[in-house]
């Protein structure tokens, strides 16, 4: 699995896109939260359609910026941190297209259960607290 994602690595820098092998511990994920009750009872959280061909995933200090741009007008999102060392698939440190900030992007892979850590509603009024149970 090693050499797979080494290789991987070095194609993806080929194309000017940065490949860190060492992701930090944790990363986050925000769901709306249509989603996150669709994951009730799966394997596997529900992810959006916007979610493809890669998993959106961010770091903690981005994670605001993420909500306020993507997801105003929202009632409430969820969002869930997920021990990257659980993560099946190869994480890619790049640029969104036409965008200038790196954000973490899981390709080939899903977001089991068992990676997340914790979880939390987040309301527009920065309130936070626990959200429906999964």
């Amino acid at each position: 699995m090693m050499i797979r994602s080494f290789f991987l690595c070095l194609l993806i820098s080929l194309f000017g896109v940065s490949c860190v092998t060492n992701p930090p511990k944790y990363l986050y994920k925000v769901l709306t939260l249509e989603d996150w009750s669709g994951s009730k009872k799966q394997r596997n959280i529900v992810l959006h359609s916007f979610d493809k061909p890669f998993v959106h995933l961010a770091e903690e200090g981005q994670v605001d910026r993420i909500v306020k741009k993507y997801f105003e007008g929202k009632q409430a999102v969820v969002i869930l941190n997920l021990n990257s060392q659980r993560l099946p698939g190869h994480l890619v440190f790049e640029s969104n297209p036409g965008g200038a900030s790196k954000y973490w992007h899981l390709y080939d892979g899903s977001l089991p259960f068992e990676a997340v850590e914790s979880h939390e509603l987040w309301t527009p009024t920065g309130e936070s607290k626990p959200p429906p149970s999964q």
